[in-house]
């Protein structure tokens, strides 16, 4: 379900995920609208059989009908039975009938690496799900309460204290591990939780900082102008 949540609200493009069975797992950002098209298509049917029938691929895009497609991707590339992520449906075309969120097909393979960089940077419990990035088990705790925690006051303390570690240590091997500090990473996730809300909600500016983890909309400004190279209102209005 998290790895579902933050490859939306990063690409903004509806997934679900499911068993080799056909069992599903979990769903996110779907409508009663877009569930029905995805039932009456059979999509995860109409996947499943491209995929077992290509040997050399662990994708498949495909087309029911004109301008709506959906692609699949097994869960481990190496083995086609591992369970499969199904994302859209969305759109190659700007202005389709139905409303669906627009990509370029040659961003799909963007889409794709996020995919897999978001599920490889989740802990996977269950048994028979591959194995995942080997991040220390502080900082995947941390990654985890940050996502569940983002619209709170966070600081590199609280969440030292949280784990029960010593602040400076926390903050080398988050940077270490990750790349970026706990603040950089902090900031990153509420931006683009900022970015859903912009996009499909009808709130003010200052609602959307606050509701987004930060405490002024003048800092939000700063921040999302910072990581993005552009600001709130330009992002809003390109979206629209």
């Amino acid at each position: 379900e998290k790895v579902l949540e933050r490859f939306y609200y990063v690409t903004h493009i509806p997934i679900k995920a499911f068993q080799y069975s056909g069992h599903p797992i979990a769903s996110f950002g779907y409508s009663e609208k877009l569930d029905r098209l995805f039932n009456s298509h059979d999509i995860y049917i109409m996947v499943k059989q491209e995929i077992a029938l290509d040997s050399e691929h662990s994708l498949q895009t495909i087309s029911p009908i004109k301008d709506v497609y959906f692609t699949a991707s097994t869960m481990c590339p190496k083995n086609k039975k591992s369970g499969l992520f199904i994302i859209g449906p969305f759109s190659y075309n700007k202005s389709n009938s139905l409303g669906l969120i627009y990509k370029p097909e040659f961003v799909l393979p963007h889409i794709l690496s996020t995919l897999k960089t978001i599920w490889n940077e989740c802990p996977h419990t269950e048994p028979g799900f591959p194995r995942c990035h080997a991040y220390n088990l502080h900082v995947k705790r941390a990654i985890d309460y940050i996502y569940e925690n983002y619209d709170r006051p966070i600081s590199l303390s609280d969440m030292a204290k949280h784990l029960n570690i010593n602040r400076h240590y926390f903050s080398s091997m988050f940077k270490r591990e990750t790349g970026k500090t706990f603040i950089q990473f902090l900031n990153e996730v509420r931006i683009e939780k900022s970015k859903q809300m912009l996009r499909n909600q009808d709130l003010s500016m200052l609602d959307i900082a606050l509701a987004s983890g930060f405490n002024n909309q003048n800092y939000f400004n700063i921040m999302f102008k910072k990581i993005t190279n552009t600001t709130p209102r330009e992002y809003q209005n390109s979206a629209l």
